[in-house]
């Protein structure tokens, strides 16, 4: 049983693992993308704030999500 069960869930482990992975470059690239954007329309003051909060928090989600991911692993 333990010959059948261990190879599946070191396959399972890894696809997990390389999800995680992926999450966490696709938030980091939406975040970048986002902060280019907003640097190159030159919001001033209260705006540029506010759009840097919501980077930063969009980021932490995808962050978080794919330590998760990878802690399930």
């Amino acid at each position: 049983m333990k010959e059948i069960l261990y190879p599946i869930l070191e396959h399972i482990e890894f696809a997990i693992s390389v999800i995680s992975i992926a999450v966490v470059i696709y938030g980091a690239l939406i975040a970048v993308v986002q902060f280019v954007k907003g640097e190159l329309l030159h919001f001033s003051g209260k705006e540029k704030l506010r759009t840097i909060m919501i980077i930063r928090s969009d980021l932490g989600v995808y962050l978080l999500l794919g330590l998760e991911l990878l802690i399930a692993a």
